[in-house]
């Protein structure tokens, strides 16, 4: 996604740092419900924000994309 953006890596972590704003990122957990907007840190991607929630799915963007991911 950065490089789509036409960010370098660092660029990219500097604008997800500036709109989680203070927000604290939850450890990801299936067993947890995710809303849209909500931050998380997964143990593969890192750092995502919620984008989209579909049932008990949500579309979550971390620094190298998209990702889809079960929410309880």
């Amino acid at each position: 996604v950065a490089a789509e953006l036409g960010w370098t890596e660092p660029q990219f972590q500097q604008v997800l740092s500036q709109e989680q704003g203070g927000a604290k990122a939850r450890p990801y957990r299936v067993t947890e419900r995710w809303e849209e907007g909500t931050w998380m840190d997964h143990p593969a991607f890192g750092l995502g924000r919620v984008q989209r929630k579909l049932g008990k799915k949500v579309d979550v963007l971390f620094k190298d994309g998209l990702k889809t991911l079960v929410s309880a």
